[in-house]
């Protein structure tokens, strides 16, 4: 476990101590973590801007560079379910770089795919957090792959296609929700 990995899970444990935290009350820790681990040029956005698949509440980029998104949940939020929403779907299909985190539990999706999770701790009996046995390498090691992402490059027309038709259901489904939402007008 690195120093900036100590000063995350030191931030999370002051801050949930206080009995006042929500689930925005931890994303300065992580923007701090994302920004120390990605090195010159990376920048994690909190509440970036509104897309047609949704706004994550992080876009990570490198030089102005999307390269990853992060969709945070309140710490000890169940995970799984989480991950079977619409919103995750929407996400799953719309980002090729994805992180889905409860600030303590970390899932990795690359390609719409679950590629890697790391668990940094976990609540004790008590409702204090402790560090997992092994987590903090682990998160290292998975979010240092995560900040390597270089931008999406098309290799084929096939995946072109794909990618678009992803891209097309999703705007299809805007528009209904928005229909929906204006009554149809």
């Amino acid at each position: 476990m690195n120093a900036a990995s100590r000063a995350y899970l030191r931030k999370l444990r002051e801050t949930h101590a206080t009995g006042q935290a929500t689930e925005h009350s931890y994303r300065s820790a992580l923007e701090t973590l994302i920004e120390a681990l990605g090195g010159d040029g990376v920048q994690a956005i909190n509440d970036p801007k509104h897309r047609n698949y949704g706004a994550p509440d992080f876009i990570v980029q490198r030089d102005d560079t999307p390269i990853g998104h992060i969709e945070c949940k309140d710490i000890g939020e169940n995970l799984d379910t989480a991950a079977e929403s619409e919103q995750l779907r929407r996400y799953r299909d719309a980002l090729p770089n994805l992180i889905l985190t409860d600030y303590l539990d970390f899932r990795w999706y690359a390609g719409g795919e679950l590629r890697e999770t790391a668990r940094l701790g976990r609540f004790d009996g008590d409702g204090k957090i402790v560090r997992e046995r092994g987590g903090g390498d682990a998160l290292l090691a998975m979010l240092k792959t995560f900040l390597t992402a270089g931008p999406v490059v098309v290799g084929d027309p096939a995946e072109l296609a794909q990618r678009m038709a992803k891209k097309t259901r999703l705007l299809r489904e805007s528009i209904r929700r928005i229909l929906e939402e204006d009554g149809g007008e």
